[in-house]
């Protein structure tokens, strides 16, 4: 599983959904989501039932999403070190993918012996250093760039994957 340490925290508040099954069931049904259309189902879900999101949940809802997104692309761990978001990742041409034109600088580590072109080091758990402006490190900010960027990233490779041709066909 995924780690995502940014400094923030989310919950369900008592006040929000009152029944202590139905607000477990929405942990579990967030925190387990393996598709980002199951969280979007959760948050109406939700919606539906107890009205707009307060932003305890809302922030719950965007660290899902960034765990989500950051597995999908291959990223096993992702905190915040002083002024650097430090990435461990083993598909760091996804990852670089996605960091591609964001604000700051990105660079990687490699492991020894690993090459240190990102081509080199697909498959090596490698390290990825973004440092955003000290405007985006805010834990706020640096979620909403991580979420976009990483979720963006994420689906256009779920949807790469869903529109390559199969192969040619198998004889009969």
């Amino acid at each position: 599983d995924t780690i995502v340490d940014i400094g923030l925290e989310g919950s369900i508040p008592k006040g929000y959904v009152p029944n202590d099954q139905r607000r477990m069931d929405a942990y579990r049904r967030i925190g387990e989501a393996d598709a980002f259309d199951q969280i979007d189902t959760a948050v109406r879900d939700l919606e539906a039932a107890y009205g707009t999101l307060p932003r305890s949940v809302a922030r719950l809802v965007e660290l899902a999403e960034i765990r989500l997104a950051s597995a999908l692309v291959g990223v096993r761990s992702l905190f915040v070190k002083d002024r650097d978001v430090i990435l461990r990742t083993t598909a760091p041409g996804s990852l670089q993918q996605a960091l591609d034109g964001a604000e700051g600088s990105v660079r990687m580590i490699a492991p020894d012996g690993a090459g240190g072109t990102v081509e080199a080091t697909e498959g090596a758990e490698v390290e990825i250093y973004y440092r955003p402006p000290k405007s985006s490190l805010k834990p706020e900010s640096l979620a909403t760039v991580l979420r976009r960027r990483l979720r963006s990233q994420a689906e256009n490779e779920l949807a790469s994957l869903i529109t390559e041709p199969a192969g040619p066909p198998a004889d009969v």
